[in-house]
């Protein structure tokens, strides 16, 4: 963790995401940080950590039993890459594939009809922007 100090104060920074795994149902990640935590991380529906493992979990025990075949599997294409150059975790959506990854809405845990297919890179943009479409809305002079 980054830290700087000054005139005896001490300013610590986050720790740092050191790896990551793509689960194979292609909407969540498992990352490990600089401190040896791991976490888990929901892609859709708006990118947040659904679960932090205690300090004793190992990453790749964890990794194992995330990814074993009994789990659920979502098959579709790679839709998206994943990093943590930065430290932190950074997705990119591939330009090729975005578009072309579909899920049913009831493995995606949206309300709806079963059958409904539902494109994951459409839910990624809309779930990013849906807080700067309410502030786009004119208000309504009273």
């Amino acid at each position: 963790p980054l830290a700087r100090q000054h005139r005896g104060a001490t300013i610590r920074g986050s720790a740092a995401v050191k790896r990551l795994a793509v689960l194979p149902c292609k909407r969540r990640i498992l990352t490990e940080d600089t401190r040896g935590l791991c976490a888990l991380w929901e892609v859709l529906p708006r990118g947040s950590c659904v679960r932090r493992f205690d300090a004793g979990e190992k990453y790749d025990k964890l990794l194992a039993e995330l990814a074993e075949p009994t789990a659920q599997r979502t098959y579709s294409a790679s839709w998206f890459t994943a990093s943590a150059r930065s430290g932190a975790l950074e997705l990119t959506l591939c330009a090729s594939s975005a578009f072309n990854a579909e899920g049913y809405a009831s493995e995606l845990g949206i309300a709806g009809q079963e059958d409904f297919r539902v494109n994951l890179g459409e839910q990624l943009l809309c779930a990013l922007f849906a807080s700067w479409r309410e502030r786009q809305k004119p208000s309504r002079a009273a």
